[in-house]
């Protein structure tokens, strides 16, 4: 017995020290590693201010992110020059990095993709990039351990929206979800409300058919409709494709381009596919 014992007592002498070693070397390391992250980001921030004529669009919240990225990128590198966030990489050193190594003044778009997993982190990134255009996804209780309440969440998660405002960007908002509704968006101009089956906000798509591979629905937007095809199903890629759309004939995009791409557009692969 006090052989085991005197070995129990030296395996946490030794987990005790090993602990402490690493307590010290984040302790030292942070200075500098915050020093990196502040001069990089920054960098990215110079280096993008340059690029005036540049669309940026930024994609944010719990849900969908990484889908309304890519119907975006598909739908828009049929006509112009885009380049976006890969993948899901969506923290401030991503999205600085694709900057300052991939970013020139040949792109027309830029797609970003943006986390928010505590206060202030979307106004960080927007710091970084500065969009005109935000997509504002799906509000659930995702990250709740985060946030620590609902109330947090909505609060935290729609924070961005007076500098939207202020500064009269566009902003396109799910209205479908119950958690955006909570946030009272409606005192605010340039504001897209999108829902699916609904006729009473800005716009709304309405599902007539799934036959063989495609599925048919009636996009109504600015009192016009517009019959699309997609080979996907499921209610919600409509429900995403709905503020897609809006944003796309808002960019003067033809309708018979957005068809020819719609036919060929594919979910998010190890997604949503």
């Amino acid at each position: 017995f006090l052989y085991l014992f005197n070995n129990i007592l030296f395996v946490i002498f030794l987990l005790n020290i090993q602990f402490f070693i690493l307590w010290l070397a984040i302790f030292f390391t942070y200075p500098i590693t915050r020093n990196l992250k502040i001069t990089i980001t920054q960098n990215a921030k110079n280096k993008i201010s340059k690029f005036k004529d540049l669309k940026k669009v930024a994609i944010t919240w719990s849900y969908w992110k990484s889908t309304i990225k890519e119907f975006l990128s598909q739908i828009f590198e049929n006509k112009f020059s885009v380049i976006k966030t890969p993948k899901n990489q969506n923290t401030p050193l991503w999205i600085s990095d694709l900057i300052l190594k991939k970013m020139d003044n040949t792109f027309e778009y830029f797609f970003c993709e943006m986390w928010a997993y505590k206060q202030w982190e979307i106004e960080e990134l927007w710091g970084i990039v500065n969009h005109k255009y935000w997509f504002l996804t799906w509000i659930g209780n995702q990250h709740l351990s985060l946030f620590w309440s609902q109330s947090n969440i909505i609060l935290w998660k729609t924070e961005i929206a007076k500098k939207i405002f202020e500064n009269n960007w566009v902003l396109y908002v799910n209205w479908d979800n119950f958690f955006c509704r909570k946030a009272e968006f409606q005192k605010w101009l340039n504001i897209i409300f999108y829902w699916l089956d609904s006729v009473v906000n800005s716009v709304f798509s309405e599902i007539l058919d799934f036959s063989e591979k495609w599925m048919t629905f009636i996009f109504n937007y600015k009192w016009e409709k517009y019959k699309f095809f997609v080979d996907m199903i499921w209610k919600h890629n409509i429900s995403n494709l709905t503020w897609v759309l809006a944003f796309a004939f808002d960019q003067w995009m033809d309708y018979e381009e957005i068809k020819k791409s719609l036919k060929i557009l594919k979910t998010p692969e190890k997604n949503l596919e």
